[in-house]
């Protein structure tokens, strides 16, 4: 954030939060070298960051979604396919010059088989909106009336915000399956991002994108899938830093991370891996700056209008991982006795944020979905396994978004073992109020009352600042006429046992 050095101004930032939630529908024709859909069992969003276009008090905000897609075809085999669609949504702008920002995560998405070759999807989104706005605080005056006029200046903790979206991060790796010659049926990639830390004029990620590969054994083609596919998970790590200038190395920092694209290429035993890696990030910190609470000119009369501000004051902005578990039987989750999980991949769900007593408080649910074969069918079944976080930190309102990256399934004589990791972006702020000056004016002095007087003797309690304004004579010659301290202006009694003050006209 800019500090002013003008003594008359002070620059702000002002937080309003909104969310918006929306719908979308599509349709996606199979290409013709794919299976008919006989059982739909996953369609996975991935949702890009969005453009932004402002214009007449709206913010137009745009993107696109990618579907990725799995079903069981006629022939019992699995089959991946895609789409993808765009998102547009806007929000009003409370004031002129807000700049806003948002954060888009899936809330819910439902697929539906309309024809053999055909599947609509419906898609629920929310939308996390901030808006912030760099304000002037403070009165404007000519550079003759800042010589003469007396100030009383104070100082206030005011927030910093910053937000970018990355290039493309390209990331690449190859790696041998031994023992196999995997065929990829599908590919899902999540970006993990542990730490994210601020530093001089950016913010630093670093991370993985967490690769599952669901594969089937090259050349297999009996009818019904008769040996099971086999899932494959790769890391690819990475460290970015992402240029975003203003902010300092003591600012606070979180992201989230969406795979654009995703590409997977085999050559006998051996798998090539290629991602490319869309960033968001946001940077938060704080400064005192100053602002003037009163002010008059010495021998006028003054009056001043101040008018109360809020600032919003981060309090916290990070990045946190957790690492759950849970232990369910196939049957507490519904799946037949005979079930065997292929796979598993998770998201999750924030119900409620509670900030109380210095800590923020996040409760959901992880939403863990399994892949599973019984017999000759597909399914896809569902555990729930519940979270609260406590965080600390105080908070008036906290955005928070949730990801799940990777889940690990193990099972064992009827039982799962689940690990999900939960990763929580959160960011939280408080309200600062101040009254600076925002309007004043200058008048002459109706009587020369402060020529008439020689002594003057002041109430308990009385400041030289309030002396010095209501006779309206430099606080500073005030205090140098009665050997006072003119630096503390707002100390009550300073003069301690002298019974009168000497005005400056009586010495003059």
């Amino acid at each position: 954030m800019e500090q002013r050095e003008d003594k008359f101004w002070c620059t702000q930032a002002q937080m309003n939060t909104q969310s918006v939630n929306f719908e979308m529908n599509g349709e996606l024709s199979l290409p013709d070298y794919l299976g008919e859909i006989s059982r739909l069992l996953r369609v996975w969003p991935r949702v890009m960051p969005p453009r932004r276009f402002i214009s007449g008090g709206n913010a137009e905000f745009s993107g696109r979604v990618c579907y990725d897609v799995l079903y069981a075809g006629a022939d019992g085999r699995l089959y991946h396919t895609d789409m993808e669609d765009t998102y547009t949504f806007s929000v009003s702008l409370q004031e002129q010059g807000a700049e806003p920002c948002a954060f888009l995560v899936p809330d819910v998405v439902v697929g539906r088989v309309v024809a053999p070759r055909r599947l609509a999807v419906r898609c629920r989104m929310h939308a996390q909106v901030e808006s912030y706005q760099s304000r002037s605080v403070g009165v404007s005056l000519s550079p003759e009336e800042q010589e003469q006029v007396s100030v009383l200046g104070d100082a206030v903790e005011c927030g910093r915000h910053f937000t970018t979206v990355s290039d493309t991060l390209e990331l690449q790796e190859s790696f041998d399956v031994q023992g196999r010659a995997p065929q990829v049926i599908f590919a899902r990639g999540e970006v993990f991002l542990p730490e994210v830390t601020a530093m001089h004029d950016g913010v630093r990620c670093r991370g993985e994108v967490v690769v599952s590969l669901l594969c089937r054994e090259e050349g297999e083609q009996a009818e019904g899938e008769s040996v099971l596919p086999f899932a494959v998970t790769r890391s690819l790590p990475f460290a970015v830093e992402l240029p975003l200038e203003g902010v300092c190395g003591e600012d606070m920092a979180r992201a989230v991370g969406t795979v654009d694209t995703l590409r997977a290429t085999v050559e006998g035993s051996r798998v090539s891996l290629s991602a490319g890696v869309l960033l968001q990030a946001e940077a938060a910190g704080h400064e005192t700056v100053p602002f003037i609470k009163d002010l008059f000119m010495p021998h006028m009369q003054t009056e001043c209008r101040a008018a109360p501000q809020k600032n919003w004051v981060p309090t916290v902005c990070k990045n946190q991982n957790y690492t759950l578990g849970a232990t369910p039987t196939l049957a507490e989750i519904g799946l037949p006795p005979e079930a065997v999980v292929v796979d598993a991949c998770a998201d999750a769900e924030i119900g409620e944020k509670i900030c109380k007593e210095g800590q923020i408080t996040v409760r959901g649910n992880v939403h863990c979905h399994l892949l599973y074969r019984a017999g000759e069918e597909w399914g896809v079944g569902e555990a729930k396994i519940p979270f609260c976080i406590t965080l600390d930190g105080t908070s008036e309102a906290t955005l928070a978004l949730a990801s799940v990256p990777m889940c690990r399934v193990q099972q064992e004589q009827g039982r799962l073992r689940l690990a999900p990791e939960l990763v929580l972006s959160v960011l939280g702020g408080i309200s600062v109020g101040f009254s600076p000056v925002q309007e004043v004016q200058f008048l002459p002095m109706q009587s020369n009352v402060a020529c008439d007087l020689e002594f003057y003797y002041p109430a308990k309690g009385e400041t030289i600042w309030e002396i010095s304004r209501r006779f309206a004579l430099p606080p500073e010659e005030l205090a140098a006429a009665n050997g006072l301290d003119a630096t503390s202006l707002l100390a009550p009694d300073v003069w301690g046992e002298t019974a009168y003050l000497m005005l400056p006209s009586a010495v003059k």
